[in-house]
């Protein structure tokens, strides 16, 4: 008697794999680790995780490029993207990301917003760095010597046989 209950429990297990196994299909949430590389519970392509052209021909479920999914037997997957500057999806790490190739606009093509300094004259800015460029990207006159520094320069010149009359005010 105990091994027919065996017997009777073993093929009720293998008739319930056999369904369970049958009825797992692309988008159900779950993954099954033959054919999906993840699962995340939809029919939505785009999304990290493809749907493919239908659930039960093995085509979806296959990890999108450009994003990572997590791939646990039996559980949801969450797929984020990748962090790549310029898909157009401000990420962590990023202070911006608008997609494009512009490097003139609001948002650099490293994904850093422009700033005074940064080597691109940008809108009201009247110069960039170097020389006679303020901290915030306003032009100063050049610096004029003093007396005494024009006679060290003067001195300087006079030597190299190069002379100058300077007549002070």
């Amino acid at each position: 008697m105990k091994k027919i209950y065996s017997l009777i429990a073993l093929s009720f297990m293998f008739v319930l794999a056999i369904g369970f196994a049958s009825a797992c299909h692309c988008g159900d949430g779950i993954i099954n680790l033959a054919w999906e590389q993840c699962d995340d519970g939809n029919h939505i392509n785009g999304d990290g995780c493809s749907y493919g052209s239908s659930s039960l021909d093995h085509t979806g479920c296959q990890t999108e490029s450009g994003w990572n999914c997590t791939r646990t037997w039996g559980k949801l997957s969450v797929c984020t993207p990748l962090l790549i500057c310029g898909n157009g999806i401000k990420q962590a790490g990023e202070e911006c990301d608008d997609g494009n190739t512009n490097n003139l606009d609001s948002c650099r093509n490293n994904c850093k917003l422009p700033y005074c300094g940064d080597g691109n004259l940008d809108n009201g800015e009247e110069c960039d760095g170097g020389e006679n460029c303020t901290a915030n990207c306003t032009t100063e006159p050049p610096i004029v010597p003093e007396f005494g520094t024009i006679i060290c320069m003067l001195t300087a010149l006079s030597a190299l046989g190069i002379f100058f009359i300077v007549r002070r005010k």
